[in-house]
This record gives C-alpha cells, sequence and structure tokens, in this order.
C-alpha cells in the first residue's frame, strides 16, 4: 500500500483531517508520568490511545525524543502505534536535508530504525537531497513550502522574488511526486498562499501546521486547502490537545479536545455536493469506454434518478449485483453513448426536475439509515465492506422517491403499503415495517415506530442515524463528488462545456493522419482558447516529445528539468511560468506560444505520451477547459500511434507513395509465407516429441530423431530471419483452390488429432464437438484446414495449463439469405487485447512473444473471404475468445 493510499483509507475511516503532534516535554507532563521508566513513552501512548479515533495521522517530533536521549522511547511509540492502530499514518517530523551518504543514513533513520511512512524534509539542497527518499515507493516525503512562523517571509515569500520561492518549491515537488509519495508543509497562519499552493499541486496532501497557538483560522484553512475530494489535508495540533489537561485524566481531557477539533473540522467544512455535480461525476466516469463499472454502480446507488433509468432501461429489479452485470455485459461504445443519455434525461433543461442539494442529502440518508436498521436488526458477519442488505437501501433510495418498477416485487410492496396504519404492520416482513420507520423521517415520527414496529430504544435510532449521516457522507467521497471552491464554473456549466467539446471534436473521428488531426486541433482549440495551443506526442515510440508542426523541437521523456517532461510522465496538470530556472526548451516554447504562463496537460496513453500547451488566461478556467479537451483529443491521438502505417506516412514524400504500398504489400506476404511455414514446422517437432517419449528405452532410435528435430529447428531458424513489422495495406490476393466435398465430423476429429499433442505438450486439454448432424460441406479443403490451423493454434498459445479449446460445428446456420455451417475454435485464454482488437485483420506485432510473427489472424481472415465465408470474433477479458466461422453448404464458386 502506497503512503497515499493509506492516507485516503485513513480520511475515509477515521471521517477526519485532524493530525495530532506528539511533541512531549517533561516539564509539562504529570508528575506520576514524568517520574516513570519511560516517561516520553507513557505519555505519547496515553495521548495516541485517547485520540486515535478522531485522528487520521501522528506526527512525533524527532528532537522532543532525542533531546533527552529517548529515541528507543520514540522507537517504541511508533511501532506501538503501527501495531495498534495500523490504519493510521506515522509523520516523523525529523526535518532531515542532506545529500549523498549522509542522507542514504537519515532514509536508514526514518525508515527502517523508526519504521515512519513518511518524514518531513528540507528542499534547500534541491532534487539530490529528496531522491534518496522517493526510491522507498511505500513510503511518503513531506517537504517544507511556506510554514507557519512569521520570519519565514524573507525567504519564502520576498516580494522581489517571481514567482515566490515558496511557490517554485510547490511547482518543482509536483514535478518529483511521478509516483504519488509528496506531500507539502503549508501554514494555516497564510491561508491566501495556501489556496496559491493548492492551485499548484492540486491533490497532493498538505500538512498544514499553526492552527491554535500560533492563530491559524481553521475557517480560512479549510476554504483554501481542501481538495477537490473534500480532503487533501492534514491539520496538525500538538500542544492544544497533549496538555488540554493535567494530573489524573490529561489522556481524557486530550481525547476530548481532539474530538472537539474533528467536530469543528466537520461543522466548518466547505464542501458541497449538489445534484449537479453527481452527473458531473457520472459523466466523467462513464467517459472511457473501459469505465470503471464497481464506481459507476456506486454512483448510481446513491442518486434515484439514473438508477430508476438504468433499472428500466436494463429491465431489472433493484439488484446492486444483477446492474453490475448487465452493464458490464453492455459493449462500450454502447455503454457510453446509453449513460449519456440517461444524464440528458435527467437535467432540468430536457424537463426533469432534480432535487434540491438538501432533498438530495435527506433521500440518501433514508436510504442508508434503511440499510443500517436491517443490519443491526438481521447482521450478516460473513458480508464484507457493508454490502450487507445493499439492494435495501437501493429499494428504499426508490420508494422514498416514489419510484414504481414493474417487475420488482419487493419494491412494489413498499409502495403498496406505504402510508398504511402502523398498527396493521407490525407482523408485516421486516423491509415493510423498517421503511415505515424511514418514511416516517420527514413528519418527525421515526422515533415512535421503532419503538413500536422493531422495539428499538429511542438511544439505539439516534445511534442508526448518527450512522446514516456518516455513511451517506462516506458513500459519497468514494465516488469523489466535491466541487472546487475558488472556481467560478458551477457543475452545471461544467456538463455543458464537456457537451460542447464533444460536438466539436467529432470532427476528429475522420483523421487519418497527423497533418489532418492537427489541423482539426488548432480550428477546435482557437474556438475554445483563442489560439492554438501546443501538442507534443511521442509518435515515434523512442521516448523523445516531438512538438506536432515544430519539427525543430525534441524533448526526452525522462528529462529531469523539463517540467513538461515531466508531465508528460505523470498523470497531472502543471502550470509553467517563465523564470531563470525552468529548463530552456520550456521558456522556448512558451516563447512559440507568445506567453509567460501556460498550463500542462498530460495525454493518457495507452502506448506512448504526450501533453498539450495552452497559453493561460486570467478571464477564464483555461485549466478546466484543456482538460475536458484533451479526454477527448487523446483517443485520437491514441488511434494515430496505435496506426504503425502513420510513422512511414510522415516521412516520405508523394512521389514514394505507391513505391511504399508495394513494398509493404511483398513484405505482408513474405511474413505470411514465414507463418504458415511454421506452423507445419511445429506440429512436426511436436510429433517428434511423443515419439522420443515412445521410443526412449531405443538410443539410437532417439540420437536420430534429435537430428531430426535440430534440423527442424535449424529451417525454423532460417525462416524467422524474414521476420520484419510491415507496413498496413488493403492488398488482397485472392487464390482458387480445390473444391471438394468434405465430411465435416470427420474433418474435425483430425484436426483435434493433429493438435492433441501440440495441447498436451502446453497443458491444454483440447476437445471436439458438433451440435446435431453437421454432415458434409463442399468448400476448398486446404484453405480450411490453414484457416483452422491458425486459429487452433493461436487458442492453445493463448491459453495457461489447465484450460480447456473446443472446436466444433453447428448445422442450420443462415447468413445474409444463405444456409450454412458455423465452425468455432473457443478458448479460455485471457481474451484479446483492445490493440488486437482494433486492428484484427491487419498485420501487427505479435504479443505472444518469441518467433511469432503476429500474422496468423490476418491470414485467417483473408482466407475466410476466399472460402467466401465470414469470421466473428467474440472475447472477454479474462473470459476467453471464441472465433466463428460461418461458411456456405456450397459456395458460389462451386456452381
Amino acid at each position: 500500500m502506497t503512503v497515499y493510499e493509506k492516507l485516503a483509507a485513513a480520511w475515509q475511516r477515521q471521517n477526519s483531517l485532524l493530525c495530532v503532534g506528539l511533541d512531549p516535554d517533561l516539564a509539562r507532563m504529570p508528575d506520576f508520568i514524568a517520574g516513570s521508566e519511560e516517561p516520553f513513552f507513557n505519555f505519547c501512548r496515553a495521548i495516541v490511545d485517547a485520540t486515535a479515533e478522531h485522528v487520521c495521522a501522528f506526527k512525533p517530533q524527532f528532537a522532543h525524543f532525542a533531546a533527552q536521549g529517548a529515541e528507543n522511547e520514540l522507537a517504541r511509540l511508533i511501532a506501538y502505534i503501527k501495531s495498534e492502530y495500523p490504519h493510521i499514518l506515522v509523520v516523523l517530523d525529523a526535518k532531515r536535508g542532506d545529500i549523498g551518504s549522509t542522507a542514504e543514513y537519515y532514509v536508514q533513520e526514518a525508515y527502517q530504525r523508526y519504521d515512519a511512512d513518511a518524514v518531513t524534509l528540507s528542499p534547500y539542497l534541491g532534487y539530490e537531497s529528496v531522491a534518496p527518499y522517493l526510491a522507498h515507493h511505500d513510503r511518503g516525503v513531506v517537504v517544507l513550502c511556506r510554514t507557519s512562523n512569521a520570519d519565514s517571509n524573507w525567504l519564502q515569500n520576498d516580494s522581489r522574488d517571481t514567482p515566490p520561492i515558496y511557490q517554485r518549491v510547490a511547482q518543482r515537488v509536483a514535478q518529483w511526486n511521478v509516483a504519488g509519495q509528496c506531500m507539502l508543509v503549508a501554514g494555516a497562519t497564510y491561508p491566501q498562499e495556501l489556496g496559491e499552493i493548492r492551485k499548484l499541486v492540486e491533490d497532493m496532501p498538505l500538512l498544514v501546521p499553526g492552527i491554535g497557538a500560533q492563530g491559524g483560522d481553521l475557517q480560512a484553512v479549510m476554504e483554501n486547502g481542501l481538495d477537490r475530494f473534500g480532503t487533501g489535508l492534514l491539520i496538525s495540533s500538538s500542544r492544544g490537545i497533549l496538555y488540554a489537561g493535567s494530573g489524573e485524566g490529561f489522556e481524557s481531557a486530550a481525547g476530548e479536545a481532539a474530538a472537539l477539533q474533528r467536530h469543528l473540522w466537520r461543522k466548518r467544512e466547505t464542501r458541497r455536493v449538489t445534484p449537479d455535480a453527481v452527473i458531473l461525476r457520472y459523466l466523467q466516469i462513464v467517459a472511457p469506454l473501459r469505465c470503471d463499472i464497481d464506481e459507476l454502480c456506486l454512483l448510481l446507488s446513491a442518486d434515484a434518478d439514473l438508477l430508476t433509468r438504468w433499472l428500466k432501461l436494463l429491465n431489472i429489479p433493484a439488484d446492486l449485483d444483477a446492474l453490475r452485470t448487465q452493464i458490464a455485459n453492455l459493449d462500450g461504445h454502447e455503454r457510453s453513448a446509453l449513460a449519456r443519455a440517461q444524464a440528458w434525461s435527467v437535467l432540468p433543461i430536457v424537463g426533469s426536475a432534480r432535487l434540491s442539494l438538501d432533498q438530495w442529502m435527506s433521500v440518501l440518508r433514508a436510504a442508508c439509515l434503511a440499510q443500517l436498521l436491517v443490519d443491526h436488526l438481521e447482521p450478516q458477519s460473513d458480508v464484507e465492506d457493508g454490502e450487507a442488505h445493499a439492494n435495501v437501501r437501493l429499494r428504499a433510495l426508490l420508494a422514498v422517491s416514489g419510484v414504481q418498477l414493474p417487475h420488482d416485487p419487493q419494491l412494489s410492496a413498499l409502495i403498496k403499503y406505504r402510508g398504511t396504519n402502523p398498527a396493521l404492520l407490525e407482523d408485516a416482513l421486516l423491509e415493510l415495517r423498517v421503511f415505515a420507520v424511514v418514511d416516517a423521517l420527514e413528519v418527525g415520527r421515526e422515533f415512535e415506530l421503532a419503538e413500536q414496529l422493531l422495539d428499538m430504544s429511542r438511544q439505539t435510532l439516534a445511534g442508526l442515524l448518527e450512522d446514516s449521516e456518516r455513511a451517506a457522507s462516506e458513500l459519497v467521497a468514494r465516488f469523489g463528488v466535491g466541487l472546487t471552491p475558488d472556481t467560478e464554473n458551477d457543475a452545471a456549466q461544467q456538463i455543458w462545456l464537456r457537451q460542447q467539446i464533444s460536438i466539436m471534436t467529432e470532427g476528429m473521428a475522420d483523421c487519418h493522419d497527423w497533418q489532418s488531426l492537427q489541423l482539426q486541433h488548432d480550428l477546435v482549440s482557437r474556438c475554445l482558447f483563442l489560439q492554438a495551443p501546443l501538442l507534443l506526442v511521442d509518435e515515434t515510440g523512442q521516448s523523445v516529445l516531438h512538438v506536432l508542426g515544430y519539427p525543430d523541437y525534441a524533448i526526452k521523456l525522462d528529462s529531469r528539468t523539463s517540467i513538461l517532461a515531466a508531465t508528460a510522465r505523470g498523470v497531472k496538470t502543471l502550470s509553467v511560468a517563465e523564470s531563470d530556472d525552468l529548463a530552456v526548451v520550456d521558456r522556448l516554447l512558451l516563447r512559440e506560444l507568445d506567453c509567460e504562463e501556460a498550463v500542462a496537460v498530460p495525454l493518457s496513453l495507452t502506448n506512448g505520451a504526450g501533453l498539450m500547451l495552452v497559453a493561460s488566461d486570467e478571464d477564464s478556467d483555461v485549466e478546466l477547459q484543456a482538460e475536458l479537451y484533451v479526454e477527448h483529443l487523446q483517443n485520437h491521438v491514441e488511434r494515430l500511434c496505435r496506426d504503425a502505417s502513420t510513422n512511414a506516412d510522415l516521412m516520405v514524400d508523394d512521389d514514394q507513395d505507391l513505391l511504399e504500398q508495394f513494398r509493404a504489400a511483398e513484405y505482408n506476404r513474405l511474413r505470411e509465407i514465414v507463418h504458415e511455414a511454421n506452423n507445419p514446422l511445429s506440429i512436426v517437432h511436436n510429433y517428434l516429441h511423443i515419439l522420443e517419449l515412445r521410443l526412449q528405452h531405443e538410443p539410437e532410435a532417439v540420437e536420430q530423431l534429435e537430428l531430426i528435430g535440430n534440423e527442424l529447428r535449424r529451417a525454423g531458424e532460417v525462416f524467422t530471419r524474414a521476420r520484419d513489422i510491415p507496413l498496413k495495406t488493403d492488398v488482397q490476393v485472392l487464390p482458387v483452390g480445390t473444391v471438394t466435398e468434405v465430411d465435416l465430423a470427420s474433418f474435425l476429429e483430425n484436426l483435434v488429432e493433429l493438435f492433441s499433442g501440440y495441447a498436451s505438450n502446453a497443458g491444454v486439454e483440447l476437445s471436439s464437438q458438433t451440435t446435431g448432424i453437421v454432415g458434409t460441406l463442399t468448400t476448398q479443403a486446404d484453405k480450411l484446414s490453414q484457416l483452422l490451423n491458425n486459429l487452433l493454434k493461436n487458442a492453445i498459445e493463448a491459453c495457461q495449463p489447465g484450460d480447456d479449446v473446443s472446436v466444433g460445428a453447428r448445422a442450420g446456420v443462415y447468413r445474409d439469405g444463405s444456409v450454412g455451417v458455423e465452425i468455432y475454435v473457443e478458448d479460455e485464454g485471457p481474451g484479446l487485447a483492445d490493440e488486437v482488437l482494433y486492428n484484427l485483420a491487419g498485420a501487427k506485432r505479435s504479443s505472444k512473444g518469441g518467433d511469432h510473427q503476429g500474422v496468423g489472424l490476418q491470414v485467417a481472415f483473408r482466407l475466410a473471404i476466399e472460402l467466401e465465408g465470414a469470421l466473428d470474433v467474440r472475447t472477454l477479458a479474462g473470459q476467453g475468445t471464441t472465433f466463428s466461422l460461418f461458411l456456405p453448404r456450397e459456395p458460389a464458386a462451386a456452381g
């Protein structure tokens, strides 16, 4: 687990941003603690036990222990926290900063001797002093940025520096944060600067000292420091908690002080979720074709409008598992289109009135209460992650909203008996009685009905009501809804901006080379930004960023000085501002844009890297527009990067086009020959292995077989020397073969027998299946054999030991008015990757490695056409692939 993952889990589990600083002072400890054998450990352990339920992190201060020779007590304290409260982050406040071997020893001290999750550092010596810590990918660093003490201004925020030192530190640490390990110290005493840091580093966690004794204002911290998820802060408090009491009961006073500070945070929290924000987050989730189904269903389970439309669309009851399954079964394009349609159907502009924020949250809390009541009355200890009775929550959400589904009898019952006299419900099913209590929330009769229908005390229900508040907030936080307070764009504006960009980028689908994409990009981006941003792409696959339209520029992807290279390597948008310590190439590109500040947005590409650089504009939220635009742009960049022919098309002149196409076609055919020659060689070699096993007691025969095997391998090596990756070509050769009558059942049995040894050697179970009487088929037997050899060999090679591969046929199949048979090859392998599916019938690099040529499927599709048939594929990640070949009983050529 990374330090970011542990911190995010702590924020969610503890529902707190509080970090308690452990700064023990012997003079302020109670006498009975100060006089004990290990006073520092005993004092801090008591504080930890009293405050652990209210915090997300503990921050022991190294000097407070080391000055008294209590380093062993510090090590024991951290070990105690790790043992008893492993979900809480431990930050060692040591403020280290050195280079070379000294830095390495400091790393050992922090991460090995004390086993801290993170350590505070000074950035004064640069990246060289921080890099040794970042080499430990499960640990974090907290870098001093804008400290809370007043005397820090002369260095950190000198008006003569542009930008000031603290902003440059924030920008530089954001570049270092490639693996998600960095945090910053930003004092509560400078809330405006805290807000500037938040803009520069986005969702990077911030450790915020200065609340309380130093005069920091919690409200200002919350308004300026929270990230877009309503978290992102470790608000540190030390003396106000540690010494809240003295003498006997000091730990209880500390616990109460921690609880009060946590309560103040919850009361003053400014992050609010609106129904429009839910729709915006929904659109963000469903935007990719390979969206996160679990996250989508989690959001749907909180919004009655969207949930209703999906359940009606899929014609299923309110069942979370069925919802996941049905959505997952949809094709990516179909799912994305349907999802967007559901969003537009619930927006007010099309006449569907949305709930207000308070109403929406009230409905969600009521649904959570229904689930908690059933959980309490019928606990299910074997169900993890709080998903026991999740469908109760779904039905309550819909019933409170007045939704009826004709295919859901349980929901229909809730609606039918809603408002029934409570006395008539006393012996009804538990869910009906629970819903009566939940429905009574609106009129204030929930305590009365809970006692009458559930025999539940007021105290128990009050506790569950509080739990339902927390459960609803946690549910919303889990699917990541939040609005940035300082942005001028509310969720509704973002939704329409997203739709506007979607319409404007539709023309990019017709761009088949970099020149046409750049032209379309220039047109669209000028509409959005008034000038065309720069597009940097590693289109050659050589880890070098090239600027489209500016051939003189090239940036190495692994550059440690270029912010643009750091952007392309990462996943976060970075700001780029003209300064003396900015890489020269970055400064030159700012000059090309005729600006001093710009926003660099990374392109999320499966293969390759890239970014868009757009000039900043004080009058508009360029960063938001750029990120939404890049969501669409990167799909088209990805498509061109997958097309191997693009690179050659950009390098050749028009006069060489025909020559290159001819050369590509010839190389393509050469690779087919290599592939097809290797197929029979593999089979023969496999049978030699079987003969070796059978004749292992005849040394002379075995020796001869080994000689033959060596010669076969040598022949295979000669063939594979011709291997190359040709350009994609549309050239097709359709030779005419001999048409014969084939007994299909016998043909498939012989095929299975031929490959049985090959399958056995791979540990794969191979079988033949037929449905009904398949009879005979008039076709070119040699081509049919070649086609099925390719499919069957590929299927076996794709499987792991223990997987099954089956080949079979079905009669009585009709396609395009022709009667025929369907022959299928089905495997339990990993399924086909998206990049293979995009170019299924074309030449490609094989993903199987070794001597595989990557042209087997290309040959199979060509042969299917020559046999006047059709080859289809069905595949699902992790569940295998099925190739189905339709062949007419008698091809037209035979007649």
